[in-house]
């Protein structure tokens, strides 16, 4: 689906997020990815904790344009 991404959420689920919402990636210390998001997600949060490292993050978005 163009513009969205599927992402491994910390709680073991996946979620979409479309990348027009995507504000900046934040890499954590245990190296996965905090999505940064410009409006907030489906509960209400402005930001995605992913299972995913940044340049697995950085390719779901370079193949969803």
């Amino acid at each position: 689906m163009k513009q969205f991404i599927e992402v491994e959420i910390q709680n073991g689920g996946k979620t979409l997020v479309n990348v027009d919402t995507i504000c900046f990636l934040n890499t954590l210390k245990s190296g996965k990815v905090q999505i940064i998001l410009t409006a907030p997600s489906a509960n209400g949060s402005h930001f995605v904790n992913t299972n995913q490292s940044y340049e697995e993050i950085k390719a779901l978005i370079q193949a969803s344009l």
